[in-house]
């Protein structure tokens, strides 16, 4: 079990990495990408049996799940520099992360609605989800 968690905590790590990688005008790119590899893995997870897949799969997917909010995190620190609120950065943040917590509770309860048809049908739905909202990521324009 050691080797497994050392594995997963190193590429966990490589999220920041390849964050500072990324080009800022491939953002957009990335999120979709991320997006729907994590949709795609989801789906491969809730379909498989062997062990050989659901570990590796375990291990890479956390990894796909964070990078949209690495990206996200830096896309909100240049919009609240671009509209000349960087003195208000930590207020700000702090009530977009309120606003997150309250979506999350809503998601909360409807996952918990969700569960009672199996995990297996709320992988697959979480990873069509994501395929979904990847495309939305990748379909919207641009704000010049």
């Amino acid at each position: 079990m050691s080797p497994i968690i050392i594995v997963y905590s190193v590429i966990q790590m490589l999220a920041e990495r390849l964050l500072d990688r990324t080009d800022s005008a491939l953002y957009r790119t990335a999120m979709f990408g991320a997006i729907v590899v994590s949709g795609v893995l989801m789906v491969v997870l809730a379909a498989s049996q062997s062990a050989v897949i659901v570990v590796p799969v375990m291990v890479v997917l956390p990894l796909f799940l964070s990078f949209p909010a690495f990206i996200l995190n830096s896309m909100e620190n240049v919009y609240i520099d671009r509209c000349g609120q960087a003195g208000q950065r930590a207020a700000i943040l702090s009530v977009a992360n309120m606003a997150g917590n309250l979506i999350e509770i809503v998601f909360l309860l409807a996952s918990a609605y969700v569960a009672g048809s199996g995990i297996a049908a709320c992988f697959i739905g979480a990873g069509v989800m994501l395929v979904i909202l990847g495309g939305g990521v990748c379909l919207q324009k641009e704000e010049k």
